[in-house]
């Protein structure tokens, strides 16, 4: 799989933007956990609502550029060596050494995904589902719930799951390539007289 520069910088600005969404996300949630007020509830679902708008446009995004990296055509090029069969000619079963092997690309940096970054999303899943389930049991007991508190809260782990799920997905190899055949016949001077006379 080849990823331009280009390419692999946008990947790297997404997971770093993801990633420091999750971190607020936690921090946010954190200073919730004991007795929020009816303020504090709206703030922060309209801040999660915001926050989860702005990671499923990321993750398209994301989504676009591994789909443009799948399609995109690559050239595949094999060299095929032909060496003179002289018993006069030296260099009969010598490998050339010059040429390096074919490196099989990898997986780019910028797609591999970080134990650490699917461990960020779980605490702040697991953060938000406790939170929620306190929400709910006070707001039960007062007779208020906060539509914006969950709502926002309920979008927010939507694209958090999302998130997880684009991580854990195999990258499909692209199969869109051509392969190009680059013959070389390599002859020593014993066989072609020609080159005696150049």
């Amino acid at each position: 799989m080849l990823v331009t520069e280009r390419q692999s910088q946008q990947l790297r600005r997404i997971q770093h933007r993801l990633r420091r969404l999750n971190r607020a996300a936690l921090a946010r949630l954190r200073r919730m956990r004991f007795s929020p007020s009816d303020k504090q509830c709206r703030d922060v679902g309209q801040w999660l609502g915001i926050a989860a708008t702005h990671m499923t446009s990321m993750l398209l995004f994301r989504e676009q550029i591994i789909e443009a990296v799948v399609e995109r055509k690559w050239v595949r090029i094999m060299y095929v060596d032909f060496v003179c069969s002289c018993p006069k000619d030296s260099q009969i079963a010598v490998p050339n050494q010059q040429q390096p092997e074919e490196e099989q690309p990898g997986l780019p940096e910028a797609l591999e995904c970080a134990p650490v970054w699917q461990e960020e999303i779980d605490q702040v899943v697991e953060l938000a589902r406790c939170i929620e389930q306190r929400a709910l049991e006070r707001g039960l007991s007062r007779g208020i719930l906060s539509q914006t508190f969950f709502s926002g809260l309920h979008r927010f782990v939507k694209a958090l799951l999302q998130q997880k799920r684009q991580l854990l997905e195999p990258i499909p190899e692209s199969s869109n390539y051509e392969l190009k055949l680059v013959q070389r016949r390599t002859v020593c001077k014993n066989c072609d007289p020609a080159i005696e006379t150049a």
